[in-house]
């Protein structure tokens, strides 16, 4: 357990998965003209759904080079 918190990799994780839940559920501004609020909009889900592709290849990728072991472990359990 204590090497899990010593890899780097698990707080990038848990960085952009944060930002990728954040994208996918934040709601702009109402008051918004509603070419701003469709854009904003728009913006924060290709953000948040960014992330997300962009966690999943981070994931896949360490993994295949086994360098988050402990992550791997869990899955394999499954």
């Amino acid at each position: 357990m204590k090497k899990a918190l010593l890899n780097y990799r698990y707080y990038v994780m848990m960085i952009v998965g944060f930002v990728a839940i954040l994208g996918v559920i934040s709601i702009p501004n109402e008051e918004l003209p509603i070419m701003k609020w469709t854009l904003a909009l728009l913006l924060s889900k290709g953000i948040g759904l960014g992330a997300g592709y962009g966690l999943y290849k981070l994931v896949a990728y360490w993994e295949s080079k086994n360098l988050v072991p402990e992550l791997s472990k869990m899955i394999e359990e499954e």
